[in-house]
C-alpha cells in the first residue's frame, strides 16, 4: 500500500491589537474599507467584549479621536 504524503503548512499570522493611533493600522483598516477584504489576512487580535473586529476596530478609532473630532466642529 502506497503512503501518501500531505503538505501541511506551518503558516503563523502575526496579530497585533490594534493601536487607533498607529497609522499602519489605520491603512490597514481603509484598504480593508475600500476593498471589503484584508490585504492578507485580519491582522488584529479579537479583544473582549467585542464580537467581532470591524466593531472593535471602530469603536477604538471614536473612543481614540472623539475629542478632536469635537474640537474640530466647535471651530466652525
Amino acid at each position: 500500500m502506497e503512503q501518501k504524503k500531505f503538505r501541511v503548512t506551518n503558516v503563523n499570522w502575526v496579530k497585533h491589537e490594534f493601536d487607533a493611533e498607529d497609522a499602519n493600522d489605520l491603512a490597514e483598516y481603509k484598504y480593508f474599507l475600500q476593498h471589503q477584504r484584508w490585504k492578507t489576512s485580519c491582522p488584529f487580535i479579537l479583544e473582549w467584549p467585542f464580537v467581532d473586529i470591524i466593531q472593535m476596530v471602530e469603536h477604538k478609532i471614536v473612543r481614540q479621536h472623539i475629542n478632536s473630532i469635537i474640537k474640530s466642529q466647535k471651530k466652525r
